[in-house]
């Protein structure tokens, strides 16, 4: 078979056979025009506004061009899937069809998949390409943003600091807001509250001290520091105390010392004993 002189008759019947379609569009819309004044709306669109679906939709085509065109939209529409056309390859593999048979009526593969109404494997694979770059961007986008605003959050402006609720009864002016708060104020009240302190670490527990008992003994005591103790996650067995700020838990299954507590005692008490100084000078005037 002569594929080359075939063609060669196919572009002429082609552009014959279009401007016979191009003719009898024109003519419908002319009696349409003359009939009832409605125009194109009544004569329909032009065959070349919508998906080919059958050989006879192409107009003045017959014949054998018709029964191979017939074919090649047959091939494509049984094929095609979720809108998208099979290959060139996948639609000629198995046929006895000519791999440029699409040609007579159709420039390019592409324009044959579009002109049946259906976008190209190639264009399927860009979209995929193009919804994986976009989702990559995106992510990268969001891991950015994550990382600048971790930066923020580890990066304190200069002379930005945190303070807690000024403390009355004590040198310390401020509450603790850390667990290394918890560590200075404790250290600062533990002869008060009985506690001899002999080691300070970073492992657990955080603290080895003594304690004299009533019995007038001393006892070591193994202490964990935690600013509120709800923090503590540690084997209870390995600890005696938790000395924390706030207690706000009833969980623990270790005896809590709580210095927000011991704090308000203590400005109760030095309060009292100001009111007690304040009646003695009263009393002496």
């Amino acid at each position: 078979m002569d594929f080359t002189n075939q063609r060669a008759e196919s572009v002429l019947a082609g552009g014959e056979i279009a401007k016979g379609g191009a003719a009898a569009c024109g003519g419908g819309e002319a009696e349409s025009k003359s009939a009832d004044g409605k125009g194109a709306q009544e004569s329909g669109a032009c065959f070349l506004d919508r998906p080919l679906r059958d050989a006879s939709e192409w107009p003045g085509l017959s014949g054998k061009w018709a029964g191979q065109l017939q074919t090649l939209l047959t091939r494509m529409h049984a094929l095609a899937i979720d809108g998208f056309a099979p290959s060139r390859h996948d639609f000629y593999v198995g046929t006895e069809l000519h791999p440029q048979a699409h040609k007579k009526f159709f420039p390019t593969f592409t324009e044959f998949a579009h002109r049946c109404g259906y976008r190209t494997a190639m264009e399927k694979k860009c979209d995929a390409t193009r919804t994986e770059l976009v989702e990559r961007a995106a992510m990268r986008r969001m891991q950015a943003l994550r990382n600048k605003s971790d930066l923020r959050k580890k990066l304190k402006k200069k002379g930005e600091s945190e303070f807690g609720d000024p403390l009355d009864a004590c040198d310390m002016i401020h509450a603790p807001t850390n667990e290394q708060g918890v560590v200075m104020l404790f250290g600062m009240l533990a002869r008060e509250l009985g506690f001899v302190v002999e080691l300070v670490r970073t492992g657990y527990p955080d603290c080895e001290a003594k304690r004299q008992g009533v019995d007038e003994k001393w006892r070591r005591v193994l202490i964990e520091f935690e600013y509120r103790s709800s923090n503590f996650n540690h084997d209870p067995r390995g600890c005696d105390l938790i000395v924390c700020w706030e207690h706000d838990t009833k969980e623990n299954e270790v005896d809590v010392l709580e210095l927000k507590e011991v704090m308000k005692e203590r400005l109760e008490k030095k309060g009292a004993k100001a009111e007690r100084d304040k009646k003695g000078d009263g009393r002496r005037s």
